[in-house]
């Protein structure tokens, strides 16, 4: 329901809104890549003009769309600050940044007019005292709320009694705007140096203004303060099912994401692309067929993650209780609506084509597109794009520990277990029929059948009573797995312990060498014919009898990967074979 409240904020708010967040996802994709191309073109001076550029760019689209300048230059710091170069930006910045900042308090200065500070003392004496006890009372209120004590909620409220510079700037723009007068500003600022003063004193009598209440709360309120703190903490500690957070946390971004980025993507082209059409080919109809095609060319991309679900917490939610079936396929249906009507909204509002109509064309077509594999490759290329720029500085750190102990390989990420096949479980089974790989995201990497070990098994393996079967996942796609065995009643759980890929992979010596499984790490390089393939054509299973386990790409670590994903140049592949698998790989000079 959250979901929907804010996707109903959204569209019934400003155009600009939307502009923003295409804006800024722009700029996250879009900001690192053109730095990290251009890094050895850089001098410290061509990347200070570089950051400074992109900064007052920022600052000058925010305007354009009807944003404040600080906006702008808020999000162009954010985004240059989680690239590798932001410690080295922000080095060079400095001295520019101290000018400005000089530049910025004293105009704040000369901007104050000594006379009306006597003018409006009143009003400045009245916002300041409901400065300070409105922040007391309600933040103590609301760190009690959240499970504090009183002392501490007390100290907390004291110590942020002050309101700072941005009030100016917020000040600033109500002036700009024509929606506050002009003796706003003075009594702003004359605010903020008081509460900046009085703030030092209020916290050293903190312990007084403590000792006071005591005295006025009676005793059993103070009693039923600290019951509820007890049982606030204690109910936070038990908390609710963790995977219902995770779930929703994924669910809510995917919706507000993707879904402001359909909606802007569609009003960009209705109000700027189609005007300018109209008036270039002097026909309104074919315009907006014009424009009707390049929105959904756009769109197409962003359908699968919108129609997709995470499998992970999903998954787990569904198989632990049948009370979760239908908020789960509510928000499922909730979700799909949502993408048929932002796919509908353009042909509707431009080509006055009935909506009952199409409904009944968009829930086939999506539902079809959203399976593409073309779409989902170029989507999930989207994604691991994004997702390297946005974790840029984290990765870099990585890759500065590589050679320490800190960096933590795919092979230790991912976890093996191992099963018993009973008489009455999936015996007799294939495994492409169990689809334990597409449900559950789980491998099985070997089957033991008496003295015989079938390696990376085949889809059509078939698993007989009394097979022990090696299952390799993420812990979570393990403790999935375990819980549908144990409804289903398909696998006896072995009494081998859970361990990861390493540990299983360097406890193999009960097994002749040409059992074992081993991991390999294979760089694709520039001109390699992998380069560009997608995992379903690359042939690593049919020709290299492996098992792509995940990539690495950047350092950033990929898992569960679609058949669909395409690979690229300089990606680190984890694959998962025999020894003799792995010699022909040295053959082929890819290790």
């Amino acid at each position: 329901m959250r979901d929907l409240i804010f996707y109903l904020a959204f569209i019934d708010s400003d155009i600009n809104r939307k502009k923003l967040v295409v804006w800024l996802v722009l700029g996250i994709y879009l900001i690192p890549s053109f730095l990290q191309k251009t890094q050895n073109l850089m001098t410290d001076e061509t990347l200070l003009v570089s950051a400074l550029g992109i900064c007052f760019g920022m600052v000058w689209l925010a305007d354009a769309i009807g944003f404040s300048s600080a906006l702008g230059a808020f999000l162009a710091g954010s985004i240059m600050a989680g690239t590798v170069h932001g410690e080295r930006i922000e080095h060079l910045v400095n001295p520019c940044k101290d000018l400005f900042g000089a530049v910025f308090f004293v105009s704040v200065g000369l901007m104050v007019v000594p006379s009306m500070l006597l003018e409006y003392l009143v009003p400045i004496l009245i916002l300041t005292v409901a400065t300070i006890a409105g922040k007391i009372i309600l933040l103590t209120a609301g760190m009690m709320i959240g499970g504090e004590d009183l002392k501490t909620a007390l100290y907390s409220a004291t110590s942020q009694t002050q309101i700072g510079e941005f009030s100016f700037i917020i000040a600033t723009l109500g002036i700009s705007l024509g929606v506050t007068s002009d003796f706003l500003y003075p009594v702003i600022v004359a605010v903020s140096v008081i509460t900046t003063f009085t703030t030092p004193y209020l916290i050293r009598s903190t312990d007084g203004l403590y000792n006071l209440l005591l005295k006025i709360v009676p005793n059993q309120w103070q009693v039923q303060i600290k019951r509820y703190k007890t049982e606030k903490n204690a109910a936070d500690a038990k908390g609710i099912d963790p995977d219902w957070k995770y779930f929703l946390k994924g669910y809510g971004t995917t919706f507000l994401l993707y879904g402001v980025l359909l909606l802007g993507i569609s009003e960009i082209g209705r109000i700027v692309l189609l005007p300018a059409l109209a008036d270039a080919l002097q026909n309104d109809t074919l315009a907006a067929v014009v424009t009707c095609a390049a929105i959904y060319i756009i769109m197409a991309p962003l359908l699968p993650p919108m129609m997709i679900f995470r499998k992970r917490y999903f998954t787990a939610l569904w198989l632990k209780s049948f009370a979760n079936h239908l908020p789960l396929m509510f928000l499922v249906a909730l979700r799909t609506a949502v993408t048929v009507f932002l796919v509908v909204r353009p042909v509707h509002l431009m080509l006055h084509v009935p909506s009952w109509l199409l409904v009944l064309i968009a829930v086939p077509v999506i539902l079809l597109l959203s399976r593409s594999d073309w779409l989902i490759g170029r989507y999930l290329e989207i994604e691991a794009r994004f997702l390297t720029n946005f974790n840029e500085k984290k990765l870099q750190e990585l890759r500065d520990q590589e050679n320490g102990k800190t960096h933590d390989w795919l092979d230790e990420q991912l976890q093996v277990v191992s099963y018993i096949c009973t008489a009455d479980s999936a015996a007799d089974k294939e495994l492409k029929d169990l689809q334990w790989g597409k449900a559950m995201q789980v491998n099985v990497i070997k089957i033991v059948r008496g003295r015989k070990h079938i390696n990376i098994p085949e889809g059509y393996e078939q698993i007989l009573p009394g097979d022990r079967l090696y299952i390799l996942g993420t812990v979570k796609a393990l403790e999935n797995f375990n819980l549908m065995s144990q409804q289903r009643n398909l696998l006896l759980e072995s009494e081998e312990e859970q361990v990861s890929l390493h540990q299983f992979i360097a406890s193999q010596d009960q097994w002749h060498e040409d059992q074992q499984l081993f991991a390999y790490a294979v760089t694709v390089k520039k001109g390699s014919p992998l380069a560009g393939c997608s995992i379903r054509d690359s042939g690593i299973k049919s020709n290299w009898s492996a098992c792509l386990i995940g990539i690495e790409r950047g350092m950033l670590p990929l898992l569960n990967l679609s058949p669909n994903f395409i690979l690229n140049a300089d990606d680190l592949l984890w694959v998962l074979g025999t020894q003799k698998m792995g010699q022909q790989l040295v053959k082929k000079e890819l290790l």
